[in-house]
Formats: structure tokens, C-alpha cells, sequence
């Protein structure tokens, strides 16, 4: 028995090295902030307020504001833990302090307020007092004054720092006009949609946050679409339906008579394509750039200079109706940069310098590529571009120099797998604190496809270490032995290897201190009945975390799933798996080629595309982990 054990000892072994990479004395990495909460806690609305970061996360007991200076030690969560479960809203930084919207149980969904400290985190204003709440939101500070709706019934609020200072300026009817989660504004003005309660007839208002400065701009006048909003010399540009021409492209001065209609991109007006629909609005070079169609072409990236002779397609990038549809921009290095989605081949990542020949595709996404959908821009960090995707699927982080070559799946020097993040939704941000760019993310995704989200950091703080490589195999019919490398080892406080069952949640088997040996390993207890999943935590003497790379230990079915041939060179056949199950291709460093789902009846995969060496095909089967060893010839 013990002689049939140990012949499948070798098949059992799962062995994943990391990318070695010389010593860099500022090193590039990426690390874990903080583990709030045994699965995902989905960080978000990322605001920095003085000198520290708040955010709002779930912990295993409920949604609330965190704050932190950086470190794990240091990250605190402000709000009660008797709150209920879905307990926060939306939040802002004024006045040096962090107003919040927030649910004690008691008050409902009320405005509070915090000054970062747990003492300092408060009801600020119980506007309309009982359970039900007001539901305050769209904070956007302007005049040096907090602005904001209340959503149970549509009052335009301001504050001025105290609970006696925040007023009601408008009774009812007040909607957010761009379309976006915070009021457009220009030369301190705020500007919104109403009816005044009536239910028809909207307008555009202004208001500078006193009943009197608060004023209709332009009668029969309404967004109902996304839209966004610029300001380039003084003139606030935006997206707006008068009934007439569908939503165009307009601009307003602040005044009735400086409000008007740039151009009719559309020509039918409200008839099949509802005007021209400009959105996704940024100013670039004196001009407004933004994503609109006209009569003859599809959604396609324009520029305006505030009149009609001066407002034209920068680009006609897919030529027919439907267009190359432009999602969100950014300026990066003196160009513009912004993501295409329309299935087509104009799907990607492209450049522009305002011109038509200066208008690139730098990298092609689509066919189960990313850039699908959505994406969101980081600041520029470290002279690089940084950027989550909707792929429908996963949620890379992906990283730019500008150059094709330069654009790819974002990998850190302490882990060879890709960086991944939350789905995107209206709340997802990044924030450039102290050096540090933060976001909600992980970087050790699981073959099932499933991973805690997490506040995480790219930090060029000195790396502990460099990872050489992670084992995991049988020492014995009983016990796992983990072994792990590793160089330059500096400042490590303690290695922890973990495991789990899940590869998502996972528990402390063993510590060791570092002796300089670079070469460590443990003992675990362990069943052979079940997947393991291992990785090692490693805390540095500033009390931050990192981890390796992760390794699984396969059970007994390993024998039930084989590859031929193997050697291969065009097509890998794959026996004893089910239709539909998960499939993917990792090379000798553990980087991830491809994933797949098995078709009916298609067992095999089309490897033509892979150069010559050594992968690993990785196979999820009823929840069992199978990683078997193939050559591409």
C-alpha cells in the first residue's frame, strides 16, 4: 500500500517557481493593506481627508468607513460593529474631516461625520429624524460649502461645516444633471436639474449655496442619459434634451443668454438615435474631447471648441453605424488614452494626440481579451498607467508605458500572478496616497476562479525579499511537507504558511523565523482525501504583509485524468474530464496562458499557438484541483 502511496508521490507534486528578478533597492510591489474579512470586504470609495485614507469595506460583521495611515497596524475600522449588515452609502472629504452616509440602526441613513478617530465618528446631522432616514447622497463640495440631495424626497441641501449651517436651499425636485454621482460645476456654482416638485417642465439651475444665489439658467431643458460635463474657459460643456433636437452637445456661461446649442449632431433628433448623445467628457489640448455620433457614423471619439465649426469627429476608428463606442479617458504623458468596446476591431486601448493620423490602437482586446465593457484609470504612478477592466469575467489590472509591448497584465516583483480587482461599479476608484496607489484587489487568484478582494497597495518600498520558488508534496501518507526559497532576505519579521480548502479562505498551519539560510520549510498535518491550497505570509518588521505565490497539492483522482500526446504540437487530447469543466494553461513559472471551458463533446485544446517548452494544464472537476505536467513540441 505505502510502495503504490509513494509511486504517486511524483504525481502528486505541484511545483511553481516565481520570476526571479535581480535586487532593486525601491522595488516595485504589491501587498495586501489589511485582511478585514474572511472572504472579500470589497474596498471602495477610496478619499484621502488631511493626512489619512478612508474607506469604505465589509468586515465579517458588517459595511463601514476604515481609516488608515498605510500600514496594516495602523488600519482601523470607525463605525460600530452593532450596525446593520448594509450600513454605509457614499462619502467625502470637507473641512479636513470625512462626511459619510451611514445606517446605526436607530436613525436610519443619515448624514455623519468623522475626524479619523473612533471618538470623532458621529451622527452629524438627523435630518429627518426616526428610523426611515433621509438617505443623503451626491456630495460635491464647492464655495468652500458640502452640497447634497436627500433621496427620500429630492431637497438640495448645503452645509457649511456645522449641524445649524446645513440647510435646506431648494425644496424638491433637485436631480444630479450630468448624470454622474457628484454635481457639475463651474466658477463655484453647482448646477442641477429640477421641475420644482411638478413631476414636468425641467430646467437647468445653478445655485452658489444660498436660497438667493440659487436660480434657473435654462427653462425646458434636461438630461436624462449619462452625459459627464467639462469646463474649458470659463464655459461649462455638457449633454442635454430641449425637446427638440434629442441629447447634444450644449454649453452655458453661467447665464440664460449664454446657454445654447453647439451643434446638432444627429439630425433626427428625438427620433430612433436620440440625438447625438455626447458623454465621457475630458479636456485636452483647449478642446473638449468626447464620445458622441452624428448622422453618418456610429459612436466615435469627437473634439470641440465650443462651436459648430469647430466641433468634428477625431476619428472614424470602426467604420458603420454602431461606431468603436469610446468608454472612459485619461491623460497620460501629453497624449489622450482611452479604452474602445464594441466587439469589433477596434476594441482596445488606444492613444490620441488630437489628430487623425495621431489616433492609435496600442493594444486589441476582444474575443475573450479584456478591455470589454468598462475601465478605470489610475492616477500615473511610477511614470506608468494603471488600469482595471471589465472583462466580463475577471478583473485584471493592467499596466501601459504607452507602447504596445508596454501593455499587458500587471505582474509585481514579489508574485508572478497577475494583480486582479473587484467588478467594476460606480463606487470602484483608486487613490495616490503617501507614494502608494491603492485600490481594491488581489494578487494571488485561485484556478477556481474566485479570490478575496481586499484594500491593497503598489508600494516601491524595499522588498523583503526576492521569491525564488514554493513546493508543496507528501512527506508521508500523513503530513505535507511546504518548502519555499528565497534571496535578499532583509528585515522579515516571520513566514507563515497558510492553507485552505477553498483557496480563498485561509488559516495560519505553521511559523518560521528567518535564520539568512534563504531555504525554509514545514510540516502540516493533512488528509489525503482532500485539495489543499498553499501560500506563505510573510510580515516584514513594519508590520506589513506580502505573500508568495500560491501551489495546490492534488488527492487520489490525479491518476483518473490523463493528456496525449505528450509530447504535443497542434492538439492536446484530455481523458476522464466532463463537458464544461474548467481548464487552464500556466507555463513553468506558474504565468497564466489561457483559460477555458471544455465544450461538449471537445475534449481537447488547440495548442498550436504555444513555442516549444514545458506547461502545466490546470483542471477543476466537482470542485477537485488536478495539475498534470505536458510538452509543447
Amino acid at each position: 500500500m505505502k510502495s503504490l502511496y509513494f509511486t504517486k508521490t511524483i504525481s502528486r507534486l505541484v511545483l511553481i517557481f516565481l520570476i526571479a528578478f535581480p535586487f532593486q533597492p525601491q522595488a516595485q510591489v504589491i501587498e495586501q493593506l489589511k485582511d478585514l474579512r474572511t472572504g472579500n470586504s470589497f474596498p471602495s470609495d477610496f478619499t484621502i481627508s488631511g493626512t489619512k485614507l478612508f474607506f469604505i469595506a465589509s468586515d465579517d460583521i458588517n459595511l463601514g468607513l476604515w481609516v488608515t495611515d498605510g500600514t496594516s497596524a495602523g488600519t482601523t475600522k470607525l463605525t460600530p460593529s452593532s450596525a446593520p449588515l448594509n450600513s454605509s452609502f457614499d462619502i467625502v472629504s470637507f473641512n479636513n474631516k470625512i462626511y459619510f452616509t451611514y445606517n446605526d440602526g436607530i436613525n436610519g441613513y443619515e448624514l455623519w461625520v468623522s475626524d479619523g478617530t473612533i471618538a470623532g465618528t458621529k451622527l452629524f446631522k438627523d435630518i429627518n429624524p426616526g428610523s426611515a432616514g433621509s438617505f443623503p447622497k451626491n456630495f460635491t463640495v464647492a464655495n468652500n460649502k458640502l452640497f447634497f440631495i436627500t433621496d427620500i424626497d429630492q431637497k438640495l441641501f448645503v452645509c457649511d461645516g456645522t449641524p445649524t449651517g446645513t440647510t435646506v436651499i431648494k425644496n424638491n425636485g433637485a436631480i444630479i444633471f450630468n448624470g454622474l454621482s457628484q454635481f457639475a460645476i463651474l466658477n463655484n456654482d453647482i448646477y442641477f436639474t429640477s421641475d420644482n416638485g411638478t413631476g414636468s417642465g425641467y430646467g437647468m439651475w445653478k445655485s452658489d449655496g444660498t436660497a438667493g444665489g440659487t436660480v434657473l439658467v435654462m427653462p425646458n431643458i434636461a438630461s436624462s442619459a449619462p452625459g459627464d460635463y467639462a469646463v474649458l474657459n470659463n464655459t461649462l460643456f455638457f449633454s442635454a434634451d430641449d425637446g427638440v433636437h434629442g441629447t447634444e452637445l450644449w454649453t452655458t456661461n453661467g447665464t440664460t443668454a449664454g446657454t445654447g446649442l453647439v451643434i446638432n449632431l444627429r439630425a433626427d433628433g428625438n427620433g430612433i438615435f436620440y440625438g447625438g448623445s455626447p458623454l465621457n467628457m475630458i479636456v485636452y489640448k483647449n478642446k473638449v474631447y468626447f464620445t458622441a455620433s452624428d448622422d453618418t457614423h456610429g459612436a466615435e471619439l469627437f473634439s470641440s471648441d465650443g462651436t459648430a465649426a469647430g466641433t468634428q469627429m477625431v476619428k472614424d476608428m470602426q467604420p458603420g453605424a454602431e461606431g468603436s463606442v469610446p468608454q472612459r479617458s485619461v491623460i497620460y504623458n501629453g497624449n489622450l488614452y482611452f479604452s474602445c468596446y464594441n466587439g469589433s476591431a477596434a476594441t482596445g486601448l488606444w492613444t490620441s494626440d488630437g489628430s487623425t493620423a495621431g489616433t492609435i490602437l496600442i493594444k486589441q482586446g476582444g474575443n475573450g481579451s479584456p478591455f470589454l465593457r468598462d475601465t478605470r484609470f489610475a492616477p500615473v504612478f511610477n511614470n506608468k498607467l494603471y488600469f482595471i477592466v471589465n472583462d466580463l469575467q475577471y478583473y485584471p489590472l493592467w499596466v501601459t508605458d504607452g507602447s504596445t509591448a508596454g501593455t499587458k497584465q500587471a505582474v509585481f516583483q514579489n508574485t508572478a500572478s497577475p494583480a486582479f480587482s473587484t467588478p467594476i461599479s460606480g463606487n470602484f476608484n483608486f487613490a495616490l496616497y503617501n507614494s502608494e496607489l491603492y485600490f481594491a484587489g488581489t494578487y494571488v487568484p485561485t484556478i477556481g476562479f474566485s479570490w478575496g478582494i481586499e484594500p491593497t497597495k503598489i508600494t516601491n518600498g524595499i522588498l523583503p525579499v526576492t521569491w525564488l520558488g514554493i513546493q508543496a508534496q507528501w512527506a508521508n501518507e500523513s503530513e505535507v511537507k511546504v518548502s519555499w526559497q528565497v534571496a535578499q532576505e532583509e528585515n522579515v519579521k516571520d513566514y507563515t504558511v497558510q492553507e485552505s480548502n477553498d483557496g480563498n479562505n485561509f488559516t495560519n498551519a505553521c511559523t518560521q523565523f528567518p535564520t539568512n539560510a534563504n531555504h525554509y520549510s514545514c510540516l502540516i498535518p493533512a488528509s489525503n482525501n482532500n485539495l489543499k491550497y498553499y501560500r506563505i505570509r510573510l510580515e516584514d518588521i513594519d508590520g506589513k504583509i506580502s505573500f508568495s505565490s500560491m501551489v495546490t497539492l492534488r488527492n487520489n483522482i490525479s491518476s483518473s485524468i490523463s493528456v496525449y500526446p505528450n509530447p504535443a504540437k497542434e492538439k492536446l487530447y484530455i481523458n476522464g474530464v466532463s463537458d464544461f469543466s474548467k481548464v487552464v494553461i500556466t507555463d513553468a513559472t506558474g504565468k497564466i496562458i489561457s483559460r477555458s471551458i471544455l465544450s461538449s463533446g471537445e475534449h481537447f485544446l488547440n495548442i498550436s499557438h504555444l513555442s516549444k517548452g514545458i506547461y502545466f494544464l490546470k483542471i477543476e472537476r466537482g470542485g477537485n484541483l488536478q495539475t498534470l505536467k505536458f510538452f509543447k513540441d
